[in-house]
């Protein structure tokens, strides 16, 4: 060793120090849900006549700018008061409201020991009482003269001295007992729990929780403990411990031993915290988290609690700073590409010490590089490495590479990172998306975060099982709406070759909707931390083709919001400039009042009539459809007559699957199809959803606004509905949506083979609806309508021809997504179809020539239930799964589309059942309980592998009236080194 480095060496306490290691922090936790008031909260020194969504009395006194007391509602004579003042004397109170609209209040205090009244009018955001250097008590203030906009809310009440500080309030006493951050708290009452892990999934949905965010409690408090050993060696001036949450839903709060360590807002974020100070060598510490949700601040189910994985990562004071290593590909050709790597090297110790960067590409290596780090500082080094006849990533051979990272002090190697990347060229261009000089039209969808019977925590084998499924309806691109993705994701679309536009934010400044709640809150003080954190972790990923700062926030038509989007805009381009920066736009004059003009690619939501007008006058700016359709439908439910409107379909809390219906703002699939074949230069859409989720049940998502729901419906049935939701209090029963593609258990809806048919036009397929078990319907007309990649199809109805079908105008046209569409344009339709019981047969041609054959049949009565299980071998991590997807059949091995009977799940061995579904929107069942129903013949069973477990297992599935079923399972054995890692 050089021996002017050996004092910096002794100094940073590295001589023994290794590099970095990284395991998982996810087993080992107890976990309790407090519900909406955290236990050990102190007493509040304010009070109030009641509060509205969260916003408690002692929000107006926390000191933080971004909480509010709000009072209940819109009404006069709402009060905030404060018991006891300062100890100084005061000299002004200061109110800062929510807003500054004009209204009247009467303050009352007791000052030197003397009752005060006044009335005050308050016309602006900020109102000053001057006391004038008395003591203060009894504070009260009661507003009056508001109204529906301009309910009573103070986001701050502060009594200030002469100098005008802030004084402090009596601090009151605690509730009796320890907190649960602290290690003598008796949490005997806690249950075992693994993360990732959503504490409100594991509920049956509830009948007083809106509907809105899918009926299950995932609002108020949870905590979670663990303890863990640390060495006895252990020297916070030779190691650090650091703990990096991929995301906690919400607001977490971090404490090692009782001490605050760290925390967080964003409950999408990713971040870290150091807990090196506050651990005790040789000793069990503790790790407790609260985390907290606030009603009103979402719009579809969250999840709730440490819903994705928490690690633990041991460096020594000097190490590659968090997502350190940032790799960009310059220059990438089919001969050669350029490989650029920025490393930052982070020095958390007391002196200054010199490193050399080395980097290793398969067999290609680059020269290394020294570089000094001053103390409490980092240094950035920047390298590079030369490919020929790099392998490129694509969505058709997705290659991957490795960049490994070693920084060196001395001989020894003290820290190494492996950074997976794929080497390609990303085009926005007027024309469209180019990968490789190849345009590629953007087959994409939106997906929000939960997993359906999973709820939010994420299991990565679930998410890939998303993939392949919409990889087989011809999908390329998903757009994470509306929030970071856990990081997983993005592996697993680089994997698949799935372009991704990753999305930040669906609330920015204002206030969105009624989500008092929101993001708005944070803002100010929180969003450029969760920008900087988004960009690092997800930058390396080749998937990734554009940044989404927002979608649909007010901010489009705000004075303010063009500026708004420009300061994020830049701040996303500090620390990626490689990638285009976008938004979802829904407001039709963002496109010309500036806001549009900020972004490199502008994202049209639900305008497909726009498409030409925007190319004739944006000729220079990409753009496309960043979120289309919103059609509905749940699976094989069908109601008739069949009528081609957009508030048709929706009837006894389902919808028609026709694939016709969607809400005031959307359309049905084939407006979209219609106005990108007429502009070319869309680059290509995201539908609204691949599959559903949990919450936001359109059209039956405002619970009792379900009158605008029935205009299909007979007077009778439109009573009995009407009577059934009154003794529901009100409250609609649908628990998730009915956007996707394909239903919450994973099972296709009929649109996912229109989607085929248009994403995959090489694939011969052809797809008929609906199902034909109609008993009572004879001779009466139920359309018949085939999706399929073919041009012509000929209809048979129990051998006899229905006539044959082209695509094109010819056959009627109808209008949504203001266009005038063919019925024929994009699928086949036959709307005169009388049913009677047999066999529909259709026989696809494309080009003049056979192409594709299907049928549907009248079943029998299911005789057994029918299994596909996707894998029938899992390893014994506590992480891996199988998929179980049951049908009930008849003895021809149809499936029975109508039948809904009881079945109950079993196992035994070296698994365990952890959820099940099947796609219902309006079934309460919890989706962890083993007692379920079929919905329309089909249900979902998800087994996973006990940890550190091996051996066969066995799943026993009994539907009601039928044989049992048993289902093998093997779980594999997992090395004591690779679980720690898992």
């Amino acid at each position: 060793m050089n021996m002017q480095h050996i004092l910096p060496i002794m100094a940073l306490g590295l001589a023994c120090a290794q590099a970095g290691e990284r395991s998982t922090f996810d087993f080992g936790w107890k976990f309790k849900y407090f519900g909406p008031q955290a236990p050990g909260e102190k007493i509040s020194a304010a009070t109030c006549d009641g509060y509205q969504a969260g916003h408690a009395a002692q929000d107006a006194i926390d000191g933080k700018p971004g909480t509010r007391w709000c009072a209940p509602n819109g009404g006069s004579g709402h009060w905030l008061a404060v018991k006891n003042g300062p100890k100084e004397k005061v000299d002004t109170i200061r109110i800062v409201w929510e807003n500054g609209n004009r209204k009247e209040a009467i303050v009352e205090y007791v000052a030197n020991g003397l009752p005060v009244q006044e009335t005050i009018t308050v016309d602006k955001q900020e109102t000053e009482i001057k006391v004038g250097g008395r003591t203060v008590s009894d504070f009260k203030i009661t507003v009056n003269g508001t109204g529906p906009n301009n309910w009573a809310s103070i986001s701050e009440l502060t009594f200030r001295n002469k100098g005008g500080h802030a004084l402090k309030l009596p601090v009151p006493e605690s509730k009796a007992g320890d907190a649960p951050e602290k290690p003598s708290y008796d949490d005997r009452d806690f249950k075992p729990v693994q993360l990732p892990h959503d504490w409100a999934i594991e509920s049956p949905f509830l009948k007083d929780e809106p509907n809105e965010t899918g009926k299950l409690p995932w609002n108020g408090y949870g905590w979670y403990r663990k303890f863990f050993n640390v060495p006895a060696d252990f020297n916070p001036e030779s190691q650090r411990y650091y703990l990096d949450f991929d995301g906690v839903m919400a607001c977490p709060q971090v404490y090692v031993n009782g001490k605050k360590a760290g925390e967080w807002a964003y409950g999408y974020a990713s971040f870290r915290v150091d807990i090196t100070r506050f651990l005790k060598p040789g000793k069990p510490n503790l790790v407790a988290v609260q985390a907290s949700n606030k009603p009103s601040s979402t719009r579809w189910y969250p999840g709730a609690g440490i819903y994705r994985h928490v690690w633990l990562e041991k460096t020594a004071p000097l190490h590659i700073a968090h997502w350190g290593v940032f790799v960009t590909t310059p220059q990438v050709s089919a001969d050669r590409a350029t490989v650029k790597i920025q490393t930052t090297v982070e020095n958390t110790g007391s002196q200054e010490a010199q490193v050399t960067v080395q980097q290793k590409i398969e067999s290609q290596r680059n020269n290394s590089k020294v570089v000094r780090v001053a103390p409490h500082s980092t240094a950035v080094v920047e390298q590079e490495i030369h490919l020929n006849l790099p392998r490129l990533w694509s969505c058709e051979n997705p290659n991957l590479y490795n960049v490994e990272t070693t920084v060196m002090l001395g001989s020894r190697a003290i820290d190494k990172k492996t950074t997976s990347f794929g080497l390609r060229n990303a085009e926005w261009r007027p024309e469209g998306f180019f990968l490789n000089g190849k345009r590629v039209q953007l087959n994409g969808v939106c997906e929000h975060h939960d997993l359906g019977p999973l709820g939010s925590a994420f299991h990565s084998k679930a998410y890939e099982r998303k993939i392949i499924k919409l990889k087989e309806m011809g999908c390329n691109s998903i757009r994470m709406t509306h929030n970071p993705p856990a990081p997983e994701v993005l592996d697993l679309c680089d994997k698949h070759g799935i372009l991704v536009l990753d999305e930040m934010f669906d609330i920015w400044k204002h206030q969105k909707y009624d989500k008092v709640n929101g993001y708005h809150v944070f803002w100010e003080e929180w969003w450029k931390k969760d920008v900087q954190n988004f960009v690092m972790r997800d930058r390396n990923h080749p998937c990734i083709i554009a940044w989404s700062g927002g979608n649909e926030i007010p901010e489009i038509t705000t004075g303010d919001g063009v500026q708004i989007n420009k300061e994020l805009r830049d701040e996303f381009r500090k620390y990626d400039t490689t990638r285009a920066y976008t938004c979802g736009v829904n407001a039709e004059n963002g496109a010309w009042n500036g806001f549009g003009d900020v972004l490199d690619a502008y994202g049209y939501n639900y305008k497909p009539w726009a498409y030409g007008q925007y190319a004739e006058k944006k000729p220079d700016k990409p753009f496309y459809a960043s979120e289309t359709t919103s059609c509905v439908a749940t699976r094989d439910t069908y109601f008739f007559p069949v009528r081609w409107g957009l508030g048709a379909g929706a009837r006894a809390f389902q919808v028609s699957a026709y694939g016709l219906y969607a809400p005031g703002w959307g359309y049905c699939p084939d407006a979209e199809f219609t106005a990108q074949d007429a502009n070319p230069n869309v680059a290509g859409e995201y539908v609204w959803t691949g599959f559903d989720y949990i919450g936001e049940p359109t059209p039956y998502n405002q619970d009792a606004s379900n009158i605008g729901n029935t205009q299909d419906m007979t007077a009778a049935e439109r009573d009995a509905l009407m009577k059934q939701l009154k003794e529901m209090g009100s409250k609609a029963p649908s628990r998730s949506s009915y956007f996707g593609i394909i239903d919450l258990a994973g099972f296709p809806k009929d649109t996912y083979y229109l989607y085929q048919s248009r994403w995959r036009p090489q694939l011969a397929q052809a797809h008929i609806l609906p199902h034909w078990n109609w008993q009572g319907r004879e001779g009466q007309v139920t359309p018949v309508m085939v999706f399929s990649s073919g041009d012509e199809a000929e209809l048979f109805l129990n051998g006899k021809s229905l006539g044959v079908r082209k695509r094109g105008m010819d056959g009627g046209t109808f209008n949504q997504g203001r266009q005038t569409i063919g019925k024929n344009a994009y699928r086949f339709v036959w709307e005169d179809v009388k049913y009677e019981p047999g066999t529909l047969e259709v026989v696809v041609k494309k080009d003049g020539n056979e192409w594709a054959k299907a049928t549907r049949v009248t079943t029998g009565e299911a005789t057994a239930v029918k299994h596909v299980i996707d894998t029938d071998t899992i390893d014994g991590d506590g992480r891996d799964l199988a998929f179980i997807e049951l049908a009930l059949t008849d003895k021809d091995g149809n499936v029975v589309p109508t039948d809904c009977r009881k079945v109950s799940f079993s196992v035994e061995g070296a698994a365990e059942l952890v959820g099940f579904c099947n796609g219902n929107p309006i079934d309460w069942t919890c989706m962890q309980d083993p007692q379920q129903s079929f919905f329309n013949g089909r249900i979902l069973a998800v087994v996973r592998g006990k940890r550190a477990a091996s051996g066969p297992a066995t799943v026993t599935i009994k539907a009601e009236g039928l044989p049992e079923v048993k289902v093998p399972v093997k779980v594999k054995s997992v090395s004591p080194e690779e679980l720690n890692l898992r």
